[in-house]
């Protein structure tokens, strides 16, 4: 198979296994924007690849707090928080997906184009309505626990390590 034809392939929970460095732009219309870097490591788990996500995070005019959120991936490609409650349906090939988190719904778009580079981006409407991913489109403060543009797997699988907030 082509790269550029590894590129359109539907993706399978397999293509996530390992250590992703990443990064997420999070606007707000009514604060300051904020942004976190970091790494998400999937790891198998009985129940399919357990995703974890830790960097810093970094809000205008406050210190860096280290971040830290946890998700299961199953292998028809479903997202649940790891308390148990579902999140969303990622799709294969990349497109859209929501997740209804009342009073809001927040609707995002995965993009696979450029594999193994992915990105999500998240936009809502509710309550939470001011925020923005950075674009201009309404997002919501929900978009912080997604996957926000990830860059080729970091060649070791082995446990993230914890990454500890600047200064």
């Amino acid at each position: 198979m082509s790269e550029a034809e590894s590129d359109k392939a539907a993706r399978v929970l397999a293509d996530f296994e390992g250590r992703w460095r990443m990064a997420r732009r999070i606007g707000q219309a009514n604060g300051p924007d904020a942004r976190l870097e970091g790494e998400a490591c999937w790891r198998p788990v009985a129940e399919g690849l357990l995703c974890e996500e830790r960097g810093v995070l970094s809000v205008e005019g406050q210190p860096p707090l280290e971040a830290y959120r946890r998700y299961l991936w199953r292998s028809d490609l479903s997202v649940w928080f790891d308390d148990g409650r579902y999140f969303h349906q990622v799709p294969g090939q990349g497109g859209p997906c929501g997740h209804w988190c009342a009073p809001d719904q927040y609707d995002g778009v995965y993009d696979f184009s450029r594999w193994p580079v992915c990105a999500m981006h998240m936009a809502g409407a509710g309550a939470a309505q001011g925020v923005s991913d950075g674009d201009g489109v309404p997002a919501v403060g929900c978009l912080a626990a997604m996957m926000r543009g990830c860059r080729p797997p970091v060649a070791d699988h082995a446990a993230c390590p914890v990454l500890r907030p600047e200064g």
